[in-house]
């Protein structure tokens, strides 16, 4: 099982560190006028769409305005397949002639909680079938407490 990881003690207070926090600062007091104006896009955004594109096709829709501008709202869909019904619908489409192995990827997914009760020897060997890189990190301050004297 992976330890979990020591806390590095400084004796130092980095500038970077003060810089990031400084950053952190000015962009939650920007979130603060952006947030309500992300949310009236949004809005502003679906009613545009439900006045000009009532019945939107899946993909590109154009309107030309009547300045010779064009406004273009592209519409998607996310399909996720329901693992529930997935091998009876699958089943039921091969009957009918259908190469289903060409019209569903199955992709392997690592279960992480379970790979970390590896042993060494197993992980050394599950790790020949992974290719680990890192993700965008996070970094969270955590005010000193105040302490009661």
């Amino acid at each position: 099982m992976a330890k979990k990881a020591e806390a590095v003690k400084l004796d130092y207070y980095p500038e970077t560190v003060k810089d990031w926090m400084e950053v952190k600062k000015k962009l939650a007091e920007l979130m603060v006028t952006v947030k309500p104006l992300i949310q009236k896009e949004r809005g502003l955004r679906n009613t545009v769409q439900q006045e000009i594109f009532p019945s939107p096709r899946e993909g590109t829709n154009n309107a030309v305005l009547p300045n010779g501008g064009r406004l273009t709202f592209t519409y998607k869909l996310k399909r996720d397949i329901d693992e529930g019904v997935i091998n009876l619908t699958l089943a039921e489409l091969r009957d009918l002639g259908v190469r289903t192995d060409e019209l569903v990827e199955w992709k392997p997914k690592l279960v992480t909680s379970l790979y970390r009760t590896l042993t060494d020897e197993q992980r050394h060997v599950m790790d020949h079938g992974l290719t680990t890189k890192p993700e965008t990190p996070t970094l969270d301050f955590t005010p000193p407490s105040k302490r009661k004297e």
